[in-house]
């Protein structure tokens, strides 16, 4: 397997760039100024809340124009949605498929919030893009990296970088990526994925023919006295370790 470093393709580029370039289709972007307005979230094509907790009430409204079907790109960092939240949110990320970024961080989503988004990744023909830094997944959920085996997967980057996930299913989505030919990105850094879990990895690695780029920083690795050094550190892979500042995402990754 010949290994190499991959750049982000074009069809990754920023999607607000794209909606910006797209004025003819009456793009729109609105963020809390409109959902707290006396319109609300009219004719919007993409969503961008950060840290700015949302209520109950404003909730049930970003669910209600995410079910509209007309939305792409869905940002929301700090909301504090939560597990609660997602039984509302949820529904309505199930009831479309048009998103194709979506941003999740730095929350509390819980097992809950996990299902809801294996869900959506087992049906969904459009997300490309899933990055759910910090989002306080339950510990060693298993749901998405069950989806991301899924043989219709559109998925392209997935961001799990202090996520929650523990090493369990860390090294589930590593496996995972023996079968998964569509990911080109991915970061699990401080998943606590362990030797064992990059053992995995570097198997999954080495069965891939399609690149991958992969961040990876954990202290799990390589730890402990009398401990080999970690496969990932021992033997090529084809991981092309992207500056996660050249990704060109609807919002900053690191």
């Amino acid at each position: 397997m010949a290994c190499e470093v991959t750049r982000v393709p074009t069809m990754l580029m920023l999607p607000f760039v794209l909606l910006a370039q797209n004025g003819a289709t009456g793009s729109k972007r609105c963020d809390h100024k409109e959902l707290r307005s006396a319109d609300g979230l009219v004719d919007c094509s993409s969503l961008d809340f950060h840290f700015d907790p949302l209520s109950a009430t404003e909730i049930k409204a970003v669910a209600k124009a995410v079910s509209s079907g007309e939305i792409r790109v869905f940002i929301c960092r700090g909301c504090e949605i939560g597990a609660a939240g997602m039984e509302v949110l949820g529904p309505a990320l199930l009831s479309q498929d048009s998103i194709d970024f979506l941003t999740l961080r730095e929350d509390t989503l819980g097992a809950s919030g996990a299902n809801y988004l294996a869900q959506l990744l087992n049906q969904s023909n459009e997300l490309s893009g899933l990055d759910l830094r910090g989002a306080g997944l339950e510990k060693d959920d298993s749901a998405l990296a069950a989806a991301l085996r899924h043989p219709d997967s559109a998925l392209e980057i997935l961001n799990l970088k202090y996520s929650g996930m523990g090493p369990v299913g860390a090294a589930e989505v590593a496996a995972a990526l023996a079968v998964n030919k569509e990911l080109q990105w991915l970061d699990l850094s401080f998943t606590s994925l362990g030797d064992e879990g990059a053992a995995v990895l570097a198997a999954s690695l080495a069965e891939r023919d399609e690149p991958l780029s992969l961040h990876l920083e954990d202290k799990s690795l390589g730890e402990g006295a009398g401990r080999q050094k970690s496969p990932l550190r021992t033997r090529p892979s084809c991981m092309g370790m992207e500056p996660l500042h050249r990704l060109r995402w609807p919002a900053p990754l690191a």
